[in-house]
């Protein structure tokens, strides 16, 4: 009976042992329990991510005195660990400590917490991974909806479980079925487009969408997130043809604001059909980066824009991992807006030719903004130049007998219409007409972005044979009456003498 109930609490002790083993694993993504020799060992990877390849590698070997007793080894029968097992003890000098004369290095478990293995032994591994020695035993692949993956490794030890995304952990087991959770995030990726409008200092001034003129400079913002231990991350930004991209801006920011330096990453901009620049970052520049890393650069919308509320998308993604798994495409859009002018008689509503308009962002002529004729001699659409500098644009419009035009081009904002001349026969209209296009694109008080402007007709001013002739007559019948009795008069006061 006495050996029964020590037999009892020699199991319990073992299972406590193995709880314990597995809570301090658990901080390095880890799990433990009892080995049995006879079985089959395994390491199941849960919350695997979907299409990453996870490889087990074994650091040392594990034994067991069948209570709570554990021991560690490296076996270095072969030599090829050498190298090794010197960058281990320089990181952590004393862990392995050759065992006499043997082939056989102890690990010394003590020198061994949860914190050290993390941050100095952890290092050394991923720097030998598949090479002196350090070879994966086992890899399996999550299928496209994640979930679990299961490792075959065959026997207890201490393993070292990487993931294709360049994500880590450590595995601690003795266990024929041990248990290990991917807690690491994969690499992210979110574009925003700077509000012109705003202010470059704030990063509340960046958004998915604004709006812009042609010939406006527009400031992209990517945010790279990428978890310890992420390798091989790298950016593809993709232009559309409305926005010509310059080179020159790109620069690379820690989460703090400081540039890192150019030779932390490498930039092609070389463009394909697959991206207008690629931007590679070096291991090491993404594992000093802080909580994220920003990309800024800058473009300017040209002539090509695509005009409403479609916008120009400018994409942006990463890829990652062994695999070079790509992320999900991030966007942020530039949309830039029109509006027509229409010009009839404010009577008939005919359309009227031969009005000739101006467009300024000042309510005078100093905020003349010049166009360009799109779409051949009889089109009657407009785009505002980028180059408002270049020779050969156009600052005055004229209405053919359509009497409309289309103005393209614009950002949101206030403009002013100036009538520069009235058709013939029509009076001028009064002022500068304010136009007001919306964030929407809409155009404030008229209806379908349609400006109409009503010319008036005048009334004929007194013409030389009209009234100005009978003031004539009568002044000079008035004159002649006059005179007679004059006359009449003075010779009645003769005769009288």
């Amino acid at each position: 009976m006495g050996n029964a109930i020590r037999g009892r609490v020699r199991g319990a002790r073992a299972l406590l042992a193995a709880l314990v083993a597995g809570a301090v694993a658990l901080v390095l993504c880890a799990g433990t329990a009892l080995a049995d020799e006879g079985s089959q060992y395994t390491i199941t990877v849960t919350n695997a991510h979907a299409g990453q390849t996870y490889t087990a590698y074994k650091v040392f070997d594990v034994t067991t005195n069948g209570n709570d007793g554990f021991s560690y080894s490296l076996n270095n029968s072969d030599s090829s660990k050498g190298d090794f097992i010197g960058a281990v003890n320089e990181a952590i000098p004393g862990l392995l400590v050759k065992q006499g004369d043997s082939h056989y290095y102890g690990v010394d478990a003590n020198m061994l917490t949860a914190e050290t293995a993390k941050s100095k032994l952890v290092p050394v591994i991923k720097q030998y991974l598949d090479k002196n020695g350090l070879t994966g035993l086992a890899s399996a692949t999550a299928d496209a909806e994640g979930g679990n993956v299961t490792l075959n490794v065959g026997a207890p030890g201490y393993y070292f479980v990487s993931s294709t995304t360049g994500s880590l952990c450590v595995l601690n087991t003795a266990a024929p079925t041990a248990q290990v959770v991917d807690k690491n995030t994969v690499p992210t990726v979110e574009k925003m487009v700077y509000s012109v409008s705003g202010d470059t200092s704030s990063k509340q001034d960046y958004s998915n969408a604004t709006d812009a003129s042609i010939g406006d400079t527009v400031t992209f913002r990517v945010k790279v997130t990428a978890p310890e231990g992420a390798s091989n991350v790298v950016l593809c930004d993709q232009f559309p043809a409305g926005i010509t991209f310059d080179p020159s801006s790109v620069k690379v920011k820690t989460v703090d604001g400081s540039d890192v330096a150019a030779d932390k990453y490498d930039l092609d901009t070389t463009a394909t059909n697959d991206y207008t620049f690629k931007l590679t970052f070096k291991d090491e520049v993404l594992a000093a980066a802080g909580e994220y890393l920003t990309v800024e650069y800058s473009g300017t919308l040209n002539e090509s824009a695509i005009i409403g509320s479609t916008g120009n998308v400018n994409s942006a993604r990463i890829t990652y991992g062994a695999n070079m798994t790509p992320s999900e495409k991030t966007t942020a859009t530039v949309k830039t807006w029109s509006f027509n002018v229409k010009k009839i008689d404010a009577t008939t509503k005919n359309p009227l030719a031969n009005a000739q308009f101006a467009l300024s962002t000042t309510n005078d002529k100093n905020g003349i903004v010049k166009f360009e004729k799109v779409g051949g001699d009889d089109s009657t659409t407009y785009v505002r130049a980028a180059d408002q500098n270049a020779d050969g644009l156009l600052t005055i419009i004229t209405t053919d007998d359509s009497g409309i035009f289309t103005l393209q081009g614009l950002d949101s904002g206030t403009y002013y219409l100036l009538e520069v001349k009235a058709p013939d026969g029509y009076n001028a209209v009064s002022g500068p007409i304010t136009v007001t296009v919306n964030a929407d694109g809409s155009v404030s008080g008229h209806v379908d972005g349609t400006v109409a402007v009503e010319n008036s007709t005048g009334t004929l001013l007194p013409g030389t044979g009209g009234i100005g002739t009978t003031v004539f007559y009568v002044v000079g019948g008035i004159l002649v009456v006059g005179a007679v009795v004059a006359l009449v008069t003075k010779k009645k006061m003769s005769a009288h003498k």
